[in-house]
């Protein structure tokens, strides 16, 4: 069974919610770069879940984190080595995006190491031939159509910008710019 199926309690434990240790390997990874970040969104407002459900998705959906010029989501991935993305938190967070940049905090479950993304990588990734369209929560009414991402697509998309980078500095420093 993947972890994803797995009930609540046994994914995170008593007391804990979806995204907890993401959440917390990504604020250690900042503050060790002595970057740390400030908790975002309606998570840290105390009211009933099926409350949080009426407030708009741009709201539900806000980054996890704020810091240092940029929005922080965090998402965690396991043995399968696929982060899941929803579609509906994806479309929130271009909205965010639109605000200040969002990157994903990706917290390798297995490797306990945190690797970092930027949302037009993970938009991107979504449209990959590697990729595969899910159904979460299949056949009840909190259906939701999501992503499952490899983590090596985008691993693969940060070589590859970092080459792009460095490419167009080495043009920049011969001509002068």
């Amino acid at each position: 069974m993947a972890f994803r199926d797995l009930p609540g309690i046994e994914r995170y434990g008593e007391n804990s919610i979806a995204g907890d240790l993401a959440e917390e390997a990504v604020a250690k990874v900042m503050a060790d770069m002595n970057r740390p970040v400030a908790p975002f969104g309606p998570r840290r407002v105390s009211t009933e879940r099926a409350q949080q459900t009426t407030w708009p998705e741009v709201i539900r959906f806000s980054p996890d984190y704020l810091g240092w010029n940029r929005f922080i989501e965090c998402q965690g991935f396991g043995h399968e080595r696929r982060v899941i993305f929803k579609e509906r938190k994806l479309d929130a967070l271009v909205f965010w995006n639109g605000i200040m940049p969002v990157w994903f905090g990706l917290y390798d479950a297995v490797q306990d190491t945190v690797t970092f993304a930027d949302l037009p990588s993970v938009l991107w990734a979504i449209h990959h031939p590697d990729t595969q369209p899910i159904q979460l929560d299949a056949g009840n009414k909190l259906e939701k159509s999501a992503y499952s991402v490899p983590i090596e697509v985008l691993h693969q998309r940060q070589f590859n910008n970092a080459f792009e980078a460095d490419r167009v500095s080495k043009g920049k420093r011969k001509r002068g710019d």
